[in-house]
C-alpha cells in the first residue's frame, strides 16, 4: 500500500506536467495554424491549450485571429478582456493590437493613445514609434478638415496644419524628430554633390 502512494507521488509531476505540455502543445500548434491560414483549426486548438492555469497569451493569440479573420469588434473585446498584471510585454501587445484597430476604424486619438501607451513600455520598436506618429498627424488632419469645415480660411489652416502633431511630439518624446524627417536630413547632408 506504501508503494502507492510513494508511485502516486513520484507520478504526480509527470502527469500535471503532461497536461502542462500537451496545452503548449496545442497553443503552438494554434499559432502554426493560424500563420498558415487555418483559422477555425487555430481557434480549436487554442481552445484545448486554455487548460492551462494563465492564459493570457493563449487568449491574446485568440484576439489576434480574430483580428486576422477580419472580426475587429471581438479582436479588441478579447484584447480588452485580458488581464496582463506584471507581464509587460503582453500588455505592449495589447496596446500595440488596440492602437492598431483604434486606427483601423479612424480612431486617431484612442490610437495614438494606445501606441503612446506601447511605446512607453519599449520604445526600440521605429514601426511602432512611426504608427504613433501617423496617428497623431491623422489626428491633427482630420481636426484641420473640422476647423476648416466651419471656417474655410485657408491660410491659417496651412500654417498651423503639422505645428500641434510636432508640438505633442516634442512634448513626448523631449524634441526627438520624428523619423522620415531624420532620414531626410541625413540623406541631403551626407550625399555627394558630384
Amino acid at each position: 500500500m506504501a508503494w502507492n502512494y510513494i508511485a502516486l507521488i513520484i507520478a504526480f509531476p509527470f502527469l500535471v506536467s503532461c497536461s502542462y505540455s500537451r496545452a503548449c502543445y496545442d497553443n503552438l500548434s494554434g499559432i502554426y495554424a493560424a500563420e498558415k491560414g487555418e483559422y477555425h483549426k487555430a481557434l480549436s486548438d487554442f481552445g484545448r491549450a486554455s487548460v492551462i492555469k494563465d492564459v493570457k497569451y493563449v487568449e491574446y493569440n485568440i484576439g489576434t485571429v480574430y483580428r486576422d479573420l477580419g472580426e475587429f469588434s471581438s479582436a479588441e473585446k478579447k484584447f480588452n478582456s485580458i488581464d496582463p498584471g506584471e507581464d509587460r510585454e503582453l500588455l505592449y501587445r495589447i496596446n500595440f493590437e488596440l492602437g492598431s484597430i483604434a486606427f483601423r476604424d479612424s480612431l486617431y486619438e484612442k490610437a495614438a493613445q494606445f501606441f503612446k501607451n506601447a511605446v512607453m513600455i519599449d520604445n526600440s520598436d521605429l514601426k511602432l514609434i512611426q504608427n504613433l506618429e501617423l496617428s497623431l498627424l491623422m489626428l491633427n488632419e482630420s481636426r484641420e478638415k473640422v476647423k476648416s469645415a466651419a471656417a474655410p480660411d485657408k491660410s491659417s489652416i496651412s500654417e498651423s496644419k503639422g505645428a500641434s502633431a510636432g508640438k505633442l511630439l516634442d512634448m513626448m518624446f523631449s524634441g526627438e524628430v520624428p523619423f522620415w524627417f531624420e532620414k531626410s536630413e541625413e540623406n541631403t547632408e551626407n550625399k555627394k554633390d558630384w
